[in-house]
């Protein structure tokens, strides 16, 4: 988590900051950051993933194979109107067969990818930056498969 080393260290200084300028605002801040999660970054990664692979992802699909995509690194960039700063996903994509988990078939880390610097809201610039590595992921198996 950028400067902060881990995103529990992040989290603490983030809701301390809001706390410090609105009381019962970290609370607020902390759930919005947990909810993007699932709301904003997983589906804009099986979106663009699906959409530039032709093959359907999600979590309750029938599947001989398995993706588990693992977050190593968030930069959260900033945009405060006259400058402004991409934020930075580091993922982990693990490929196994869904019968045995244990057999990994393939790791790939996509390291750096950008998010939207446009956006004022760190979760949508993070979000980009986990459609970004849907779109590349996808079409780097879209070649390798034809």
């Amino acid at each position: 988590m950028g400067k902060d080393g881990s995103e529990a260290n992040y989290i603490k200084r983030k809701k301390a900051e809001k706390e410090k300028k609105d009381a019962g605002s970290g609370d607020e801040w902390e759930k919005a950051w947990q909810g993007d999660k699932s709301e904003k970054y997983q589906p804009k990664f099986e979106q663009l993933f699906s959409e530039y692979s032709d093959i359907k992802v999600g979590e309750d699909l029938d599947a001989r194979y398995m993706m588990h995509v693992e977050t190593e690194f968030i930069e959260v960039g900033f945009n405060v109107g006259v400058k402004a700063k991409p934020a930075l996903v580091t993922l982990i994509v693990t490929f196994y067969e869904a019968e045995n988990p244990k057999k990994v078939l393939c790791k790939i880390k996509m390291d750096k990818m950008k998010g939207f610097q446009g956006h004022f809201d760190s979760g949508s610039r993070i979000a980009e930056g986990y459609a970004k590595a849907g779109k590349y992921l996808a079409k780097f198996i879209k070649k390798k498969l034809k």
